[in-house]
């Protein structure tokens, strides 16, 4: 019955209370933006928005580095300068710390425009 509904509106989401991993799938495979309806969500639903959709980074409070890194890979430029070995892109537990700081105080990390 849940499938049904969130194949017919995406939006229905916001409505089921608990909703289990299928249904959390359907809902942002119609709409990545849903992922906003959705308690923590787990790292194949945050994927799943964020491929429908790369500005539902932005409603997940604590995306997943596999997440952040589909996110700047999406990005043309971003993506130019990952693959330059002169990065280092290991993180380490103070880079984490900070990331996160900077995300709790609303920044978008992936946000791009258009």
């Amino acid at each position: 019955m849940q499938a049904m509904a969130i194949k017919r509106n995406w939006n229905v989401i916001k409505h089921i209370s608990n909703p289990d991993k299928n249904i959390q799938l359907e809902a942002v495979k119609s709409n990545g933006n849903a992922i906003w309806f959705i308690r923590n969500p787990d790292k194949d639903v945050q994927l799943e928005a964020v491929r429908q959709h790369v500005n539902a980074v932005q409603y997940i409070p604590n995306p997943d580095k596999e997440v952040i890194m589909y996110c700047l890979l999406s990005i043309p430029r971003a993506a130019q300068l990952l693959q330059n070995p002169s990065y280092d892109l290991k993180w380490g537990e103070e880079d984490e710390k900070r990331t996160m700081e900077e995300t709790s105080r609303g920044s978008s990390m992936c946000a791009t425009s258009g």
